[in-house]
């Protein structure tokens, strides 16, 4: 059962997502982590953030590629197995979240176009500058 501030959130964020926004989220510059995301202002809890776009791929296809812009969603036991999605040229600011557990299903076919919805976990809203 899901309570109604729950589902005034919820709403919410189907409302955003149809319009094409989300959350005030801003791209920070970090001595220490370098470019993160940081709330522009508080953030309910169970609130979608994002989307991660880009491809899908095999981490090992990637082993050698240089650059920071890639999301393991499918960590395998087995690391062959493990997938990543990488944004390259198709990403947004979500390519600068870090740090955050992610579940997806089965069924992709690996190198198709793949998304990652983003969304707050704990109980806790997310304060401005958090």
């Amino acid at each position: 059962m899901i309570s109604r501030e729950d589902m005034e959130t919820l709403e919410h964020c189907k409302a955003l997502s149809k319009r094409g926004e989300g959350p005030s989220c801003v791209v920070v510059y970090d001595s220490h982590d370098s470019y993160t995301v940081e709330a522009n202002g508080p953030i309910k809890d169970v609130t979608f953030i994002i989307e991660y776009t880009g491809h899908d791929d095999y981490i090992k296809n990637r082993e050698c590629y240089d650059c920071d812009n890639m999301m393991t969603f499918l960590l395998a036991s087995g690391t062959p197995k493990s997938l990543i999605i990488c944004a390259g040229k198709h990403g947004n600011i979500a390519r600068f979240i870090n740090g955050i557990n992610s579940h997806t299903q089965e069924g992709l076919q690996l190198g198709d176009p793949c998304k990652l919805g983003i969304t707050t976990k704990n109980r806790n809203s997310i304060q401005k500058g958090s």
